[in-house]
């Protein structure tokens, strides 16, 4: 097992799959809360909204602040419930 040699950590943060339709609805121009499909895209989060800009704001502070400093070699699905 190899140790860190450095505090500097990487992390990273990315979509899970490419697909736009196997990821939890995010409210943006491109896919707004109140367009022709919300609803259905809704109904099938644990939570039952969309996500907003915050949501995935607080995951990145999370990530790069104290909070995240033990956290390695994981991914952080900020998805509503979509994925479960």
């Amino acid at each position: 097992m190899r140790r860190a040699s450095s505090p500097i950590r990487i992390s990273h943060l990315a979509r899970q799959r490419l697909a736009p339709d196997t990821n939890g609805p995010i409210d943006t121009d491109m896919n707004p809360a109140d367009g022709e499909t919300a609803d259905f895209q809704r109904s099938l989060t644990a939570l039952g909204r969309y996500g907003e800009a915050e949501d995935i704001a607080a995951a990145v502070a999370y990530l790069a602040g104290a909070g995240g400093r033990y956290v390695t070699g994981t991914a952080l699905a900020v998805d509503g419930g979509y994925t479960i």
